[in-house]
């Protein structure tokens, strides 16, 4: 995650919103894990992370109609409730990505305010946060109040009154559209839980970070 070249970029703003998982928190296998201990228990067929990364939505009800759960007896309320409860039980093995913390305390340093807006429990935000030691860094916290992971719009306009202009850092067009709709400048960062195919499209966002190479550079759609 850690990079010069976006550290140099996100230093010019007065905030940095974050999103978490798949941004920050490096969940993507985890989830696939779980959808497919879930599936193959009901005898349905699993899934291939790459079929994940071109399907994974927000709200995640769509992303359950794509697997046809229903075909195999399977309700959304089923799938919900099995992944909720193990993603629970697997936060021993939940990890940031390579770079995030240094990334964090350098942006701190400059004086760069950040506050997470995620679609996750905000219950789970506040415990990765203090097993990573990253609390004081975090200026303030935006988690969902249930595990529906629904539409964050209304939280993420509540943050931008009380913060001000900045950027939004995300993996997923839900979080590049929800910035933009916030007034913000948006960055799409790889290697998290959507494929670059899912946001080439979007007229909303201003630029890429590829992960692996470290780099930021401008977006252009191809809508």
């Amino acid at each position: 995650m850690y990079s010069k070249d976006l550290i140099n970029h996100l230093k010019s703003y007065s905030c940095v919103y974050w999103d978490w998982n798949g941004t920050l928190l490096d969940d993507v296998d985890i989830c696939v894990e779980i959808t497919n201990d879930f599936l193959t228990s009901r005898n349905a067929p699993s899934i291939t992370k790459d079929f994940y990364l071109k399907n994974f939505t927000i709200p995640v009800m769509d992303y359950y109609k794509s697997l046809n759960i229903e075909k195999y007896g399977i309700t959304f309320e089923e799938m919900t409730h099995h992944f909720v409860a193990e993603y629970e039980n697997s936060r021993p093995k939940q990890i940031l990505y390579k770079g995030v913390v240094e990334t964090v305390k350098e942006l701190y340093e400059f004086g760069v305010k950040q506050v997470i807006l995620s679609a996750a429990h905000k219950n789970e935000l506040e415990y990765q946060l203090a097993k990573n030691n990253l609390e004081e860094y975090i200026f303030e916290v935006s988690g969902a109040t249930d595990y529906s992971a629904g539409c964050k719009l209304e939280r993420g306009l509540k943050l931008f009154r009380k913060h001000g202009s900045g950027i939004m850092v995300g993996d997923t067009g839900h979080d590049i559209e929800i910035g933009k709709k916030m007034g913000l400048e948006t960055v799409w960062v790889s290697d998290g839980h959507q494929c670059k195919t899912k946001i080439e499209s979007l007229e909303c966002l201003d630029y890429i970070y590829d992960r692996k190479k470290g780099e930021i550079s401008k977006f252009r759609s191809i809508a």
